[in-house]
This record gives structure tokens, sequence and C-alpha cells, in this order.
């Protein structure tokens, strides 16, 4: 492809072009004017703290396949009774991933850990992307691609090439 998109960020493969376009992370989002960052929960041990009864905003399970799989890796690793004991912390569950940081950006919840890294966009305000010091954390690549064949290729480079420009 001489028309100037990035080879080295394409992967060539039977079916056409792909590529990353971003990255995704589920990890602790805090905010620090509600829970000071020495106690923010890291881990998800943390999370069971009485503390934050009624404090942790979380998507509902069944909502998300990302967030499911954070919760069947929760019960894989920590079993059952992790599970029932967060759920006696009186977590708020809803819909969506993105609601919990508008919440926890928000300040009507200090803690979650089923939203994005995406949606933290400022550096200098009270919201906090916190990693995990012991478990692990859910990240992946959300991917585009210009299929083989595609009707309107040029459309799809001319996108591509914008998404991934600095």
């Amino acid at each position: 492809m001489g028309d100037g998109l990035p080879l080295t960020k394409l992967t060539v493969v039977s079916d056409g072009f792909w590529t990353g376009l971003y990255s995704v992370s589920f990890s602790n989002i805090v905010n620090i004017s509600m829970i000071p960052d020495a106690q923010a929960p890291c881990d998800a041990l943390d999370y069971l703290n009485p503390v934050l009864k009624g404090k942790i905003i979380l998507t509902n399970l069944h909502d998300d396949d990302a967030v499911l799989y954070q919760f069947w890796h929760l019960q894989q690793r920590y079993g059952w009774e992790y599970l029932e004991k967060l759920v006696a912390n009186d977590p708020l569950w809803i819909r969506g991933t993105g609601m919990p940081y508008v919440a926890v950006d928000s300040r009507w919840y200090p803690v979650s850990f089923t939203t994005s890294w995406v949606f933290v966009s400022y550096e200098d305000n009270d919201t906090r992307f916190l990693l995990p010091k012991n478990d692990l954390f859910l990240t992946w690549t959300q991917s585009a691609a210009i299929p083989k064949g595609a009707m309107h290729t040029t459309a799809a480079k001319l996108y591509l090439r914008f998404v991934l420009s600095k």
C-alpha cells in the first residue's frame, strides 16, 4: 500500500489488513478527593474493607463480556466466598461500563473496578486509574480492519490514517 497508510501498524492477513486502534484497560478507578491515595483499593481483597460499604459502584455482570470475565477470574482466584463478601459490602450495580467512571469522576461514588481507562482523560482531576499491586487486570486492544473486497476502501483508508495519526 504505497498510499501513505503506515504499514508498520498494519497486519496483512488473507482477508485484508488489521490493526489495533487503542487499548482498553479495566482496573481501579478512585476519586482521591473522597478516598486518599494511601487508602485507595488496588487489589480485589481491598474492596472487602468495611470502610467501603455502600461506596463501590460496579457494572452488572451480565452487561458486558469483559466485566463477566473479571468476575469469573475473581471467583476462580478467591472463590464464591469473595463474591459473597463483596456483595455484602453493598455495591451499587448499574448498566454500562462507562457509568462507573462518570459516577467516580462526579464524586457520587469513590471507587470502581468495572470501568475503562479510556474514560480517564484529564490528569489534573481527582480521578485516578490505579493498577493492582498483586492481582491481574484486564486489558485488550480494539481492532479495525479494511476487509478484502470492502466497498469503500478509500474511506476506510482515510479513517484509519486519521485514527492512527499523531
